[in-house]
């Protein structure tokens, strides 16, 4: 077996909350909370979860555009916590971020030829950047006077697609896509996955893409992340999900996804009260709070990632019965945390 192209393990990102620009730290939003997965080359791992989950935060954090707290990020092998910015722009070819909103991503003051260009100027690129640039509006779709118009100029559709040729002109291993088909239409939605599907296939892409949208993820994803609270819940293969989830939270997810048959029988699950402040996460489970299967240890302990079948993991005492072999999906996995920065809690 091929290793790995990203391993992630025990990753934590906590931001401070201050009073004042320069006060002491009062407190710590947990965003990411604890996190182990793996990506292999050419799949893509769909992450989902309501907002403030820290599904973002997780994705910038693979591309190292925040600081990481505690743990260990690991691309084609090479740990990339701790490494100086001058020592990881040279990866940055190899990983690309596809923004949430195509909108404000694209600076409104440069042409498209400038906007695309910029990755292969920063990387001593230029030579011959050109033939790449007529050849990424020929995948894109995008006219042929492109690029010496302007971003608003274009619809949202158009304005995704040249942010989709930005992250693909080096032709990176690794693409975050994070929500990008929040801000469209949905007829301009399919377009954008169809796009995506095709770049994959052949570019030999590897996606982690984050969405709200269940049925898209599923679509699109090989194996899907299920985040509640900053910590991963669930992590399974697409199909085996949308058919046979375990954790109380994804099914309620699940329910939630509308059907177009008004005479398909469902039953919506609806959970009571909010998500709790990633501030101030209850101790034990963090769903324990709106689970209607919540027990006593539910309050007391937090659970691991039970391996219940090959690839499908679930954070959840129900499906203790069913483990297979080690409790922990990280001891699986091997490897071990590395400290980032020793001053936030852990």
């Amino acid at each position: 077996m091929t290793a790995p192209l990203i391993q992630v393990r025990d990753l934590k990102v906590h931001f401070p909350v201050r009073r004042g620009l320069l006060g002491r730290p009062r407190g710590w939003v947990r965003a990411v909370d604890g996190v182990d997965f793996d990506v292999a080359r050419g799949e893509t791992l769909g992450v989902v979860g309501e907002s403030g989950c820290g599904k973002s935060t997780l994705g910038r954090a693979l591309l190292q555009l925040v600081d990481i707290t505690h743990g260990s990020v690991r691309f084609d092998g090479q740990e990339l916590v701790g490494l100086s910015p001058r020592r990881v722009r040279p990866l940055r070819r190899r990983m690309q971020l596809v923004f949430q909103d195509p909108f404000a991503s694209l600076n409104p003051r440069m042409t498209v030829r400038d906007i695309l260009s910029e990755p292969f100027v920063i990387h001593g690129l230029s030579r011959g950047a050109e033939r790449e640039l007529h050849g990424l509006l020929d995948v894109l779709g995008l006219p042929k006077d492109a690029l010496e118009r302007f971003p608003h100029e274009f619809s949202g559709g158009q304005r995704q697609r040249i942010g989709i040729a930005r992250a693909i002109a080096l032709r990176p291993e690794l693409v975050v896509a994070d929500e990008p088909l929040s801000a469209l239409d949905v007829s301009i939605q399919a377009q954008i996955v169809n796009l995506l599907v095709e770049l994959q296939r052949d570019r030999g892409l590897t996606y982690v893409f984050i969405a709200h949208d269940l049925k898209v993820v599923e679509y699109l994803s090989t194996r899907v992340a299920v985040m509640y609270l900053g910590r991963i819940v669930e992590l399974a293969p697409a199909r085996r999900l949308s058919q046979g989830a375990r954790h109380p939270y994804t099914r309620a997810l699940l329910s939630a996804v509308p059907v177009p048959d008004p005479t398909h029988p469902r039953t919506r699950q609806v959970l009571p009260g909010e998500p709790p402040s990633p501030m101030s996460p209850p101790g034990g489970c963090a769903f324990h709070p709106r689970c209607p299967q919540a027990t006593e240890r539910c309050r007391r302990e937090s659970p691991p990632l039970y391996p219940v079948a090959s690839g499908h993991s679930v954070a959840c005492f129900l499906a203790e019965g069913d483990a297979l072999g080690s409790t922990q999906a990280s001891s699986l996995a091997g490897g071990s945390g590395v400290l980032a920065q020793p001053s936030s809690p852990g």
